[in-house]
C-alpha cells in the first residue's frame, strides 16, 4: 500500500523519484557509487540509513537496497556478494604500536579497546574474533556511533578495529594511525540485497 500511494503521488503530483538505501555503517565505496548515480540523476531523492545494524530484524521492504556484512541475521535475504574487506587496527598516534608497520595478535594482549555495538544487539565482529582467539584484551568502551568510536581512539584512551570501507575519517585524523593486522581472520564479507523487483521504483531498478 505504501508503494502504491508513492506511485500514485508521483503520477498525479509529479513527485521526484526516491531511493531508500540501508547500510550497516557509513561506507566510502557505497557513498562513491551513490554520488556517481546522483550526478547522473540529480532529480532523484535519496534516503540513506546507516544504522540497520541497530535493527534486530531489518525489513527489506522498507529499502530498495541493503548493504551489510555477511551474517546469520541476514540469511533470509537473497543476497549477492559485493566485496571482502580487512579490518584495520586504529591506534592512537602516541601509542607504542603506532611505530610498527603492522601488528600481530600478540601485540593486542592486554590492550584497552572500544567496540561498536547497537543497543542490546551483538557487538561488532572483531570482538568475537578476539574472544575466539583467546586474546586477553580489555573491552573498556562500547559505543553505537562510528564518530564516537573514532574520538575515543583519537583521545588516546583505547584502540579500535575499523573496516577498510569505513576508515576514511580515521585516515584523516592526525591523532590516529591505522595498522594492518597479520591474522587473515580479521576481515568481513560485504553483501548487498534488493527489494523484490516488482516492488522497486523505476529509480530503484535503475
Amino acid at each position: 500500500l505504501d508503494n502504491m500511494m508513492a506511485d500514485l503521488n508521483a503520477l498525479t503530483m509529479g513527485a521526484p523519484s526516491r531511493i531508500c538505501v540501508g547500510v550497516y555503517q557509513a561506507d566510502a565505496l557505497i557513498t562513491e557509487h551513490l554520488v556517481a548515480y546522483a550526478r547522473l540523476h540529480p532529480e532523484v531523492e535519496m534516503d540513506i540509513n546507516c544504522f540497520i545494524g541497530g535493527r534486530e530484524d531489518p525489513d527489506i521492504n522498507k529499502y530498495d537496497m541493503l548493504v551489510y556484512p555477511s551474517g546469520s541475521r541476514y540469511d533470509r535475504f537473497r543476497s549477492y556478494y559485493l566485496r571482502d574487506e580487512h579490518y584495520l587496527l586504529a591506534v592512537p598516534a602516541k601509542h607504542p604500536l603506532a611505530a610498527k608497520k603492522s601488528v600481530s595478535l600478540e601485540d593486542l594482549h592486554g590492550q584497552p579497546f572500544v567496540f561498536m555495538s547497537q543497543g542490546k544487539l551483538a557487538v561488532e565482529e572483531p570482538y568475537y574474533l578476539c574472544a575466539g582467539l583467546n586474546l586477553r584484551i580489555k573491552a573498556l568502551y562500547n559505543t553505537n556511533t562510528q564518530e564516537q568510536h573514532r574520538l575515543l581512539v583519537s583521545s588516546g584512551v583505547a584502540l579500535g578495529f575499523v573496516a577498510e570501507g569505513c576508515a576514511g575519517a580515521y585516515r584523516e585524523d592526525k591523532q590516529i594511525c591505522l595498522k594492518p593486522i597479520h591474522d587473515n581472520k580479521f576481515h568481513r564479507r560485504v553483501m548487498v540485497c534488493f527489494r523484490r523487483n516488482k516492488h522497486l521504483s523505476a529509480a530503484g531498478r535503475d
